[in-house]
């Protein structure tokens, strides 16, 4: 094992004695483990050498002089996040056991049980634990700078999408109005594809580009009455609800906390598909229910539509996944992506519960404005 490779221990421990023995028990480790360590006899040595180089455990002693063991994790923490630490004790004590692990610890140990194969053993552990924590926040922060990326790609290419494709439909309505008469039947059945499709193409860029808005709006969550906000979403929907003559019937919402357009926007979308997929025939239903849990609220959006298949409960969130033709049903395929992003973005959720040819359940799960104002 190269020098490069071999783990580097720092000893934080104010008596001599102690540190003597985790050197003794840390060099009678068996082979190939091998270990260099540097010894602190308190916090400031500590944070000089914590300056110079990086080690890849700390060894650190609760009962030190001015900082204790406590306080230094709490100092370490916002700038070694990942430096793995086990709190080393003279007698056990359970509850500063827990808050040194709250406090971010890897483990605890009392001196007088640790032995040359435990204390290898838990270092290894430990090492090995920070290093999955830090592997894995790495790939978060990298799936977050994609998605970010590819947010800004969606928002620029659908916003500068525009016009191209309102030049594409003006010019349509325009052969349409002045060469309807002129074109035979195959001209004008081609001629009414391109204006379908040129429509079609509005709305998936429109809703592409409203869903990219969303994280990168500049929105402020506060509370908000969450019957105003109801009341908006059906005065909205007034004409298509009398159209399809739909029946909505809704339990009073409390003092929610979010965006109340946003949220009036994610009403809007669930009433609307409830309406929308249905049975030929069949008079729409739609039900709104409330269920007060201690810091959040449940609204659930039932509907006695065409329901949907257990295989694609989840993929129904994913953008663009339709799972009716656009000639049977019209849509971009975005609004419950839309949906689910909203609710998030809400510090909520969303989710289905569905049975085919009876209906689905979209359950709006959001902060209660008290439970908020409690937390601040």
């Amino acid at each position: 094992m190269s020098h490069h490779d071999t783990p580097l221990i720092l000893i934080v421990d104010d008596n001599p004695d102690d540190r003597e023995r985790y050197v003794r028990l840390l060099r009678k480790v068996a082979a190939p483990t091998t270990y260099r360590l540097i010894e602190a006899e308190g916090a400031q040595k500590m944070f000089a050498l914590l300056a110079q180089q990086m080690p890849d455990c700390v060894l650190l002693d609760y009962s030190l002089p001015g900082l204790n063991g406590l306080d230094i994790l709490r100092q370490l923490a916002p700038k070694y996040s990942f430096l793995p630490v086990i709190m080393m004790t003279g007698q056990g004590n359970e509850s500063v056991a827990v808050q040194s692990l709250k406090e971010g610890a890897q483990n605890y140990l009392v001196k007088s049980e640790v032995t040359s194969d435990s204390l290898h053993q838990h270092i290894d552990a430990a090492m090995k634990q920070r290093a999955l924590e830090r592997e894995r926040s790495e790939l978060m922060q990298r799936l977050v700078e994609s998605n970010t990326e590819l947010e800004r790609f969606a928002y620029v290419a659908s916003h500068d999408l525009q016009e191209p494709i309102r030049m594409i439909n003006n010019f349509s309505k325009i052969l349409h109005a002045d060469y309807h008469d002129i074109l035979d039947t195959q001209g004008r059945e081609y001629l009414t594809m391109l204006s379908d499709s040129g429509e079609r193409m509005r709305d998936v860029v429109n809703d592409l580009l409203d869903y990219s808005r969303i994280s990168n709006e500049s929105v402020k969550l506060h509370a908000f009455d969450g019957n105003m906000v109801l009341r908006g979403t059906l005065e909205n929907l007034k004409t298509l609800i009398d159209e399809q003559r739909a029946v909505i019937t809704a339990e009073p919402l409390p003092e929610l906390y979010g965006c109340p357009i946003q949220i009036m926007r994610l009403l809007q979308n669930l009433i609307t598909n409830g309406i929308k997929y249905q049975p030929v025939g069949q008079i729409p239903s739609i039900s709104i229910t409330v269920e007060q849990l201690p810091e959040h609220c449940c609204i659930h959006v039932r509907d006695n539509g065409l329901g949907i298949e257990a295989r694609f409960l989840q993929q129904i969130f994913e953008p663009f996944r339709r799972l009716h033709t656009w000639d049977t049903i019209k849509g971009s395929g975005m609004g419950l992506a839309i949906c689910k992003k909203i609710a998030v973005s809400n510090g909520g959720a969303l989710e289905v519960t569905s049975t085919v040819g009876a209906g689905s359940v979209f359950t709006i799960t959001l902060p209660k404005a008290i439970a908020m104002r409690e937390a601040a």
